[in-house]
């Protein structure tokens, strides 16, 4: 079911995550043609438990989990990303919650690291979580990373993301992105 899920939805995250300016670049014809008619096709996510390895271009890759809500539509993703020695954890989160603060990001209630709001588009707005080898270990090793957002009126709303299959699907990017 979730793997559905996530096919249904790689169009819209993969657009969303690369349109908002992850490490991933946009080549110039795409650029600067005129979006189709039609809904562009992304290739189905090679799934890890939970995760979808997803290559919209050769070189360019990202492994995501998307929230959707109960009647399943997009809620929100989070998206890692590697290009050579670079690399980016991105969540892409609705739209509506406070901009002034950082939002902590934590896997399994261990040490909180704030993110950064990037960007805002009409889609949603785009965190930047700064990556190093502790986050990389915890997301690794652990079993669910939070997001924590304030609304307008500063209660905190965690977005839940699963981490199963995240360490299948690192290893699996990591042979396809060198």
């Amino acid at each position: 079911m979730l793997g559905k899920i996530l096919r249904s939805n790689a169009v819209a995250v993969t657009l969303g995550v690369l349109a908002l300016g992850s490490v991933f670049a946009l080549p110039a014809a795409m650029a600067q043609t005129p979006a189709p008619a039609a809904q562009p096709t992304a290739p189905a996510p090679e799934m890890f438990g939970n995760w979808g390895l997803v290559c919209p271009q050769p070189k360019a890759c990202q492994i995501q989990v998307v929230l959707v809500n109960k009647d399943k539509k997009f809620v929100a993703a989070l998206a890692y990303g590697k290009t050579g020695a670079n690399q980016t954890l991105v969540g892409i989160v609705p739209l509506g919650f406070r901009l002034q603060n950082n939002p902590p990001f934590a896997v399994d209630a261990g040490t909180a690291v704030p993110g950064n709001y990037v960007q805002c588009l009409s889609s949603g707005c785009r965190v930047a979580i700064p990556v190093n080898d502790g986050v990389l270990r915890s997301l690794q090793s652990g079993k669910q990373a939070t997001l924590t957002l304030l609304s307008p009126t500063s209660k905190q709303v965690a977005l839940n993301f699963d981490l199963k299959g995240f360490p299948e699907a690192k290893a699996a990017l990591d042979k396809r992105v060198q």
